[in-house]
């Protein structure tokens, strides 16, 4: 992904729990002077992926009924993840910009004192994720039921489902899980579906968009308008990758059905796709026990 070793542990954490954690933990790691400003910049839009719990569980399962497709859905978040690092321009590494706070490395940790910290942070993010939560939920409800948005969504289309793929998707784009919620229960192919969330996946929406920036509102140096552009790139990517990754898709759901399940599954598929990702990470924590350069 050409990013430092500094970077490894906010990827393995994003691809693991998801929006914001992702973000959260590389203003964390920049501001203790790990990674220079362009590499975090990068980092913001590469550690961004949904939680596979939320994608797999809430999504494919409880909304679709199709657990399958959410390793699929997850999937293609995290190839466009990978994708968003080979588009965004590489930085160099130089030692000048890391460990400006190396004495801090050298000091003695206080166990009392970092799990206090810890329980405090992990508080202080609780209720401020909530709160955003909280806040979008009502926006969704007036902006939803208001008679002004309908009038709007009549001038696009007179079709009844075209105006409703329409409403949800933009529902979506301000609310991530409602969008969802609300796509999955159009009467439309699970291919339509699947890229719509697919899409809203990548993007994440405005609501985690502004849990975004409330960590990285702390550095005016990052600018939220390229952190949106570049999630709209992502969440292209996303799509484009479920709609072609549909095809093998929709031939192995009906092995599934038909009693012919033939090579591995999706869940299998996911397990070995998590473990190549920390199995790097293993390896060069080995390398610094065993003291191997």
């Amino acid at each position: 992904m050409r990013l430092s070793k500094q970077s490894s542990l906010t990827i393995i954490i994003s691809a693991l729990c998801g929006y914001p954690l992702g973000a959260k933990y590389a203003c964390d790691t920049y501001e203790k002077g790990l990674i220079s400003k362009e590499e975090c910049e990068r980092l913001l839009n590469i550690a961004s992926n949904t939680s596979p719990l939320f994608i797999v569980g809430s999504v494919s399962t409880a909304m679709i009924g199709m657990p399958k497709l959410g390793y699929l859905l997850l999937i293609s978040n995290y190839i466009s993840c990978i994708m968003m690092s080979l588009v965004l321009k590489p930085v160099h590494f130089y030692r000048s910009a890391f460990f400006r706070n190396e004495k801090n490395s050298q000091e003695v940790v206080n166990f009392g004192g970092k799990l206090k910290n810890s329980i405090e942070n992990a508080l202080r993010t609780a209720i401020s994720i909530g709160g955003y939560i909280i806040f979008f939920a009502v926006l969704l409800d007036i902006i939803s039921y208001n008679k002004y948005f309908d009038l709007v969504l009549s001038y696009i289309s007179h079709d009844t489902l075209l105006k409703d793929i329409v409403k949800f998707f933009m529902l979506g784009i301000i609310e991530l899980t409602k969008g969802c919620q609300l796509i999955s229960t159009l009467n439309i192919s699970i291919t339509v579906k699947a890229v719509l969330i697919s899409f809203l996946s990548g993007f994440s929406g405005l609501s985690i968009i502004s849990q975004v920036y409330s960590f990285t509102y702390r550095f005016p140096e990052f600018s939220i308008k390229t952190y949106i552009k570049r999630k709209a790139v992502q969440g292209v990517f996303s799509s484009l990758i479920t709609a072609v990754l549909m095809i093998p898709f929709s031939k192995v759901a009906t092995n599934t059905f038909s009693g012919n399940i033939t090579g591995p599954s999706f869940s299998e598929i996911y397990i070995v796709f998590i473990l190549l990702l920390i199995l790097p990470i293993c390896i060069n924590s080995i390398k610094k026990l065993l003291h191997i350069s």
